[in-house]
């Protein structure tokens, strides 16, 4: 037995009390120990890893539990909002809708009194008279008075009607005689 190789003593240790026709190699109790007492340390390790994972998945499942559950909740609040804001456009869309209309309807009011404005003004100033030359106000005669002297004067400066107009103390008398001639 000296000669035979390690691995043979073993063989013939392991397959001592079986049967000699049965060739099946199975490790003794005593290797299957010494192997697991030299790996024993990295399972605890690797036992430990599996462990640490575990603890840090559990922590951030409760975490997402959390934060889904707020988004549930908010989600809720934010369903009722919108069916209230629906329902609330749904009553307005007539509304809007008349109006439009009334809207484009005084559109069209506007433009039309606007063009009859901008016709009543283009007619008012066919019949008006451009003076120039006439100052706006005088100090001690209004307007039509200074216009009434100027327009005897110039269109009958040697009428005695102008003489009796402008030496009279009466002058509105004699301004309604002027006006019927």
């Amino acid at each position: 037995m000296a000669g035979r190789p390690k691995s043979a003593k073993n063989q013939d240790r392991s397959t001592q009390g079986q049967a000699p026709g049965d060739q099946h190699h199975t490790p003794s109790l005593q290797s299957l120990e010494s192997t697991l007492m030299s790996h024993s340390s990295q399972f605890e390790k690797v036992l430990q890893a599996i462990m640490d994972t575990k603890t840090s998945l559990e922590t951030r499942i409760d975490t997402v539990s959390q934060d889904l559950n707020i988004l549930r909740v908010d989600h809720g609040k934010l369903s009722d909002k919108m069916k209230t804001t629906e329902a609330a456009l749904s009553e307005l869309a007539p509304t809007v809708a008349d109006n439009q209309k009334q809207i484009l309807r005084l559109n069209a009011e506007v433009k039309s009194l606007l063009r009859r404005a901008e016709e009543a003004e283009g007619r008012s100033r066919r019949n008006n008279i451009r003076f120039l030359g006439f100052p706006e106000k005088s100090l001690d005669q209004s307007s039509e008075l200074l216009l009434e002297h100027w327009l005897i004067k110039e269109l009958h400066p040697n009428s005695s009607q102008w003489k009796e107009h402008t030496e009279s103390p009466d002058a509105p008398r004699h301004r309604a005689n002027l006006r019927d001639h």
